[in-house]
C-alpha cells in the first residue's frame, strides 16, 4: 500500500539524483578532468539543482495535500452535524414508530457535538488562541458597554 509506493517515489528520486556514473569511476577516468585539476565529466551543478528542487517541490506538494485532508477531516464533522440538527428540529413530529430512531440520532448528535468542541478547543489552544482573543474581545467591550449603560440608568 503505501509503504511501496512511499519506496518507488524514494527509488526514483534516488535514481534521478542519482543517473550518473559511480563518482569513483569518474576520479579513475583521467579525460575527466580539465584545467586546474576541476572534474568536467558527467559533472553538472543544474542537473543536481534540478534534481533537488523537484524532489523539494514534491515533498511540499505532498505536505499540502495532507494539510487538506487534515482540514478537511477536523471541519467536515462541524458541518454535517449542524445540517443534522437542522433537519431533526425542524423535521416532522414524532410518532411513536420513529422514536427511537429519533432518539439514536440525538445521542449521535451529542456525541458528534462533544467531539466537535474538543476538535475545537484543542485548535484554539494549539495555534488560533489570537483568533478566540480577538473574536471574545467586542463581546467583552459590547458587555462592558451594556453594563456601564444599565448602571447609569
Amino acid at each position: 500500500g503505501d509503504v511501496s509506493v512511499a519506496e518507488k517515489i524514494l527509488w526514483a528520486a534516488k535514481n534521478a539524483f542519482l543517473n550518473m556514473p559511480h563518482p569513483l569511476e569518474i576520479l579513475s577516468d583521467r579525460s575527466a578532468y580539465g584545467n586546474g585539476g576541476t572534474i568536467q565529466r558527467d559533472h553538472d551543478m543544474n542537473s543536481y539543482l534540478k534534481c533537488v528542487r523537484d524532489v523539494i517541490r514534491q515533498e511540499l506538494s505532498h505536505i499540502r495535500k495532507a494539510r487538506r485532508e487534515r482540514r478537511k477531516k477536523l471541519w467536515w464533522p462541524l458541518l454535517t452535524t449542524g445540517l443534522v440538527e437542522n433537519h431533526i428540529i425542524v423535521g416532522p413530529p414524532l410518532s411513536l414508530s420513529n422514536v427511537g430512531q429519533a432518539q439514536f440520532n440525538f445521542s449521535r448528535i451529542m456525541r458528534t457535538g462533544r467531539e466537535s468542541l474538543k476538535r475545537f478547543s484543542r485548535l484554539v489552544a494549539s495555534q488560533h488562541m489570537h483568533l478566540l482573543v480577538v473574536l471574545l474581545f467586542p463581546a467583552r467591550t459590547l458587555l462592558i458597554g451594556a453594563f456601564n449603560a444599565i448602571g447609569h440608568h
